[in-house]
């Protein structure tokens, strides 16, 4: 969810199966399920192999769990499809229009011909040797493509979705689980959705994930704030900066949130950060109530006209003083004159 980096990325896969060469998968018709893929209650029929799938950063698909590594490099336009199917797995795909979307610079039989090689590319890297065919990937006679989402999969991407909208759905509370649930998965989610991929619709779905992040971090830190962890509030609202550093009424809280913890000096230095981002990014001021915030942290500054009050009350207090000093030394003399008369009688 960072700045996209434009350089090629290889779709790295580890399966705990042993590799072995398969033919081009002739997927013009319906696949063809084999018998070692177990039904589960309330869901359709998933291969015994799990599949672990992480689309931020670099893609990586991992089978099984033995931890062999099996490096598999994919075009662009077939990592983009995967992460097509992944994010659209709620509903199947027509080949004519997935061949549009992706190819739509050539002609119509040679996209559909980029489509067909795709696939079975897509098909060698989710479904490896003794993996069962449709297990992950879904195809039709009516000419339709699908990622199974009811086969046994974890995806990074509907992870951190789920951990977000807990954190803000807003009739509910967030507890203090499903808060550090959120900033647990957040944290390994910081990179760009498919790295190194670079198409149009991933515009939109990177927008909107890094919109969901800055929505739930923002929760945190309000919901932190409520509780009196403060220094957790105020780290949740440094990582939104990091994001979009012009957000004003985050500068804002931040200074409200230094206050409370009795960091006057770092609460006027957030208020001249968030001044000099503004003038410079924008060319305007900060809002009167961003102004209220840090002058809340500030002493007051007097008047002229009471300044000059004060100066001269400080002066007649000061010559006060002084002839006190005088009437106090008149005193003394006094007394010790009058000692001195009574030893004499």
């Amino acid at each position: 969810m960072g700045a996209l980096s434009p350089r090629s990325v290889s779709l790295t896969v580890i399966s705990s199966a042993v590799p072995r060469s398969r033919e081009p998968f002739a997927d013009a018709g319906s696949v063809t399920v084999d018998p070692s893929v177990q039904v589960r209650p309330g869901r359709e029929r998933v291969t015994m192999s799990s599949l672990e799938i992480h689309l931020f950063g670099v893609p990586r698909l991992l089978h099984g769990g033995n931890g062999e590594r099996v490096a598999d490099p994919l075009p662009p336009g077939t990592r983009s499809l995967l992460g097509y199917l992944l994010l659209h797995r709620q509903r199947p795909h027509h080949r004519d229009l997935l061949a549009t979307e992706f190819w739509s610079d050539v002609d119509d039989e040679c996209a559909r011909n980029r489509l067909r090689t795709a696939l079975w590319r897509l098909r060698r890297v989710l479904e490896p040797a003794g993996v069962a065919p449709g297990a992950y990937l879904i195809t039709t006679r009516r000419g339709e493509v699908r990622f199974n989402d009811a086969s046994d999969y974890s995806l990074d991407v509907e992870r951190f979705e789920q951990a977000a909208i807990e954190v803000t759905e807003r009739s509910v509370t967030p507890t203090t689980a499903q808060l550090a649930a959120f900033e647990a998965t957040a944290a390994v989610c910081t990179s760009d959705l498919l790295e190194g991929s670079d198409h149009p619709w991933l515009v939109y779905e990177r927008e909107r994930l890094a919109q969901l992040y800055l929505s739930a971090t923002a929760r945190c830190m309000e919901r932190y704030a409520e509780l009196g962890a403060i220094d957790a509030a105020i780290a949740a609202g440094q990582r939104i900066l990091d994001r979009d550093p012009l957000r004003e009424e985050v500068h804002r809280r931040l200074i409200g949130l230094y206050r409370e913890s009795g960091q006057r000096a770092r609460s006027r230095r957030q208020f001249e950060r968030c001044r000099a981002l503004l003038a410079e990014e924008l060319g305007v001021e900060p809002l009167p109530e961003t102004v209220a915030a840090v002058a809340a942290v500030q002493p007051p500054t007097p008047a002229p006209g009471v300044e000059r009050s004060l100066e001269a009350a400080v002066a007649q207090l000061l010559d006060a003083t002084r002839v006190l000093g005088v009437a106090i030394q008149e005193l003394s003399e006094l007394a010790a004159r009058l000692q001195e008369r009574e030893r004499t009688c």
